[in-house]
């Protein structure tokens, strides 16, 4: 969590392996960016998707960039987001919470360990959030990692176990949700992210 321009996007472009550091060092797995890349999985502001391609197609081309042999992952995983009964349409005439869907299943085309969200809910609707919210919750009781950057504070924490908070390109605040709460004797994100950045303002 952090302020615009406060380095949420850039630290994820770092991590993809899209920017180098201009100093500091990152490792993934245990190994430098962009040489674990068959172990992540990623949505960023722009998706990605084809528009001009239909929704399956957009599928089955990123099942062969990942060289995903078992072509009926993508069948399970358009039920699972809720698109298969439209995955001949074309990406194009889609709202923005199925583009957001979709985006979400290509990600997790090849069973990635690591998947990382930037700002996955902006701009949809109530219900479309919380259905993001919950299947998210349902990838990490299945033991994916969940790198999410976001300024929505209460989706972060009904999602996040530990939270991460930046200012000025400076981690200024790191750990698990209910001690930073008991820290802080504050019972709201907002609240401890409101402390956290006065605090560092002041020092």
């Amino acid at each position: 969590m952090g302020p615009n321009g406060a380095g949420k996007t850039t630290i994820i472009r770092i991590i993809l392996g899209l920017f180098e550091p201009t100093s500091g060092k990152v490792e993934i797995f245990g190994k430098e960016p962009g040489k674990t890349k068959e172990k992540i999985g990623f949505i960023l502001h722009k998706t990605g998707l084809y528009p001009k391609l239909s929704c399956i197609e957009n599928m089955l081309l990123y099942a062969d960039i990942y060289k995903v042999k078992d072509k009926s992952k993508v069948k399970f995983l358009l039920e699972e987001v809720g698109l298969y009964e439209r995955k001949e349409d074309k990406v194009e005439i889609f709202s923005r919470g199925m583009q957001q869907k979709l985006a979400l299943a290509r990600a997790l085309i090849h069973d990635p360990d690591l998947l990382i969200l930037d700002e996955p809910t902006v701009g949809l609707d109530i219900e479309t959030k919380i259905w993001f919210r919950e299947y998210i919750k349902k990838l990490r009781e299945k033991g994916k990692t969940i790198f999410l950057s976001s300024h929505e504070l209460t989706e972060v924490e009904k999602v996040c176990t530990h939270i991460g908070i930046i200012r000025e390109g400076k981690l200024i605040e790191y750990g698990n949700v209910e001690d930073l709460k008991e820290n802080y004797r504050k019972n709201s994100l907002e609240d401890i992210y409101l402390l956290s950045s006065k605090e560092n303002i002041r020092g």
